[in-house]
């Protein structure tokens, strides 16, 4: 419960930070004029104990909207849709947040207030999601997970860094998984590799492709 709360909390406070700042930008006009951009992305998770999956996810993004639908990301055979509104501000260094409200449903049924906020200064990047996924079974399905990561564009297509798992289930500590990754850009299309763990028993990979149209 207590992470719960802070969840939401964080989520309130990203939303009014970003409302007060004299520079923020919230487009107001009809969805009709913004065209809609979107993107496919999938990514095959290896892992050593044959636990290996498939997790696709498809964005649709207007300047001021996101829809967002996973599955085999909350949990497998498990699909999930977000929704959330973008606040930015910033350029030199550019910020972005969007809080987000899911429901989740198949193998586990519920609903995931989220949040995705990236930051831009030159060659580095900086992003970071984040959900709380409340089980209508019972709260010890409950749980917290985010994802983090740090890259270096070397150039306009090559960027490399670091990433950070984060996993909090119901009265547990949090389970940590500390990666390398590095991505190659190719016109509307996008290919990573990223390593978790690596040189311990519980290593795995993550084989990444996404196509925007």
């Amino acid at each position: 419960m207590k992470i719960y709360v802070s969840v939401v909390l964080f989520l309130l406070a990203a939303i009014n930070a970003f409302a007060q700042h004299k520079t923020l930008t919230i487009p107001s006009k009809d969805l009709a004029n913004n065209p809609w951009e979107c993107s496919l992305w999938g990514d095959y998770m290896l892992k050593p104990d044959n636990g290996s999956y498939f997790n696709p996810t498809f964005y649709a993004d207007t300047k001021s909207i996101r829809i967002e639908g996973r599955y085999n990301y909350e949990a497998l055979n498990t699909a999930s849709v977000f929704a959330g509104k973008k606040f930015y501000t910033g350029k030199t260094l550019t910020i972005e947040a969007i809080p987000m409200f899911g429901m989740v449903f198949g193998q586990n049924n519920g609903v995931a207030p989220a949040l995705e906020a990236q930051m831009q200064f030159k060659q580095l990047d900086f992003y970071t999601e984040c959900e709380y996924m409340i089980d209508f079974a019972g709260k010890e399905n409950n749980f917290f997970s985010s994802y983090t990561e740090l890259a270096y564009r070397i150039n306009k297509p090559v960027k490399v860094g670091l990433a950070v798992l984060r996993t909090k289930l119901y009265q547990t500590a949090f389970s940590v998984q500390r990666g390398v990754f590095g991505e190659f850009y190719f016109g509307r299309c996008r290919t990573g590799f990223y390593y978790y763990d690596p040189f311990t028993s519980s290593h795995f990979a993550d084989i990444s492709f996404s196509v925007d149209f």
